[in-house]
């Protein structure tokens, strides 16, 4: 008999779910080298994934929590560039992974977590059709509400659901630090289609390189409308890690926290 997987125990439990949390933004974190494109074309685009072995859109739920691997740097081209958008994006998801499948595959730390969930790629792999329904219902068996979510703290429950809701569990409170980061209890969603700027952008960080510029472009896609944005400033020498968690922290004080904070 295969190991129970991720999408059977979330079926099973479905049933005895009542209230389930708001649905929340979908954030994508990437570099200004590719901001120039994003903004002629209006979308963000999947991309070739190593992991998963096709061209795939990856976003995570609720925040700005990817963090570039890269070390201080003078390069301009690597500065982070963060966007949020609506809940509404999540109809164009077709998986979602409770946690990062990038950093599952080659995180030193998560290796023998990582052989205790093989093969991940399949096993953990909710396959979605209604991911607005699906990912609060994931949050609801693993965290209970948002703000548990957000703030990494598994719910007791979780031990007494169907497996393997328990190992994930025991995965996601396990105190893997000094190496491991938020991505370990980051729910991640993957799309197969792009990303259109004027249907679901709510917020845009990015270097003050040459914001009139930018936002000028930006309204192209997406006026009437006028999303939020944070054009911030930098030194010579900066470290991408360092901008994106403050990246993550503008974006939840502008816009997710108004999300977080609503009760089902």
């Amino acid at each position: 008999m295969s190991d129970p997987s991720l999408q059977l125990a979330v079926e099973h439990e479905r049933a005895t779910l009542d209230r389930l949390p708001p649905p929340l933004p979908l954030a994508h974190l990437t570099v200004a080298r590719w901001l120039t494109n994003i903004l002629r074309i209006g979308e963000i685009q999947p991309r070739p994934c190593a992991v998963l072995r096709r061209d795939l859109l990856y976003l995570s739920y609720g925040g700005l929590f990817y963090r570039p691997t890269r070390i201080s740097t003078q390069q301009v081209t690597e500065l982070p560039i963060g966007l949020v958008f609506s809940p509404e994006a999540l109809r164009l998801i077709s998986s979602v992974f409770p946690f990062d499948t990038g950093a599952m595959a080659t995180h030193a730390s998560f290796a023998a977590w990582k052989d205790k969930f093989s093969p991940f790629e399949t096993r953990f792999r909710l396959t979605t059709s209604d991911a607005l329904r699906d990912t609060p219902s994931l949050v609801r068996l693993l965290y209970s509400d948002n703000s548990r979510y957000l703030r990494g703290e598994v719910t007791a429950d979780a031990v007494r659901r169907a497996e393997p809701l328990p190992l994930l569990a025991s995965f996601l409170g396990a105190d893997l630090s000094p190496e491991s980061d938020h991505r370990q209890r980051t729910i991640e969603c993957v799309s197969e289609v792009a990303l259109k700027l004027g249907q679901h952008l709510l917020w845009i960080g990015f270097p003050d390189l040459d914001t009139a510029r930018v936002l000028r472009e930006l309204y192209r896609w997406t006026q009437p409308n006028v999303p939020e944005f944070r054009a911030y400033s930098y030194h010579r020498n900066f470290n991408p890690a360092e901008i994106g968690a403050q990246l993550e922290a503008w974006a939840n004080d502008a816009v997710i926290r108004r999300y977080a904070e609503m009760q089902p």
